[in-house]
């Protein structure tokens, strides 16, 4: 499968809505099986990125293997992790900034149950209301 984004972190990002939708927005701090298969996911794609695609500036355009010397290691490992950070951040300020609008769409799955494209355009312009006290 191929992927095309114009920021190689916008795929990883997406990773992390689901950790943040449950314990920033919902404040919900179950554990689920689903933050963790995201998170593994996420550091997975990051690995590659650094390892595989030379998606990372410090370690370059090469190849980085499992037997790489302690000084590498140590830069593919901070590499993985500024990708990560920076990905979840990222998350996490554009859930910030969309707020209104995942309250809108959450209200509407639970009046309705499902949603179409029209009606989430509908909701967040204001054009349809939600009468939900379910939140």
């Amino acid at each position: 499968m191929t992927l095309y984004f114009k920021s190689p972190t916008a795929f990883l990002s997406i990773e992390f809505r689901n950790p943040l939708v449950y314990s920033h927005i919902l404040y919900s701090f179950i554990l689920f099986s689903g933050a963790t298969s995201d998170i593994q996911s996420a550091t997975r794609l990051a690995t590659a990125m650094v390892r595989q695609y030379g998606l990372s500036e410090k370690v370059g355009f090469i190849h980085v293997d499992e037997k790489c010397s302690g000084t590498m290691k140590q830069t593919v490992d901070e590499e993985i992790n500024t990708l990560l950070s920076e990905s979840y951040n990222r998350c996490k300020a554009l859930l910030h900034t969309h707020r209104r609008e995942l309250e809108l769409v959450a209200k509407g799955l639970l009046e309705y149950e499902s949603l179409s494209g029209s009606e989430i355009v509908d909701l967040i312009a204001g054009t349809v209301y939600i009468v939900c006290l379910c939140l």
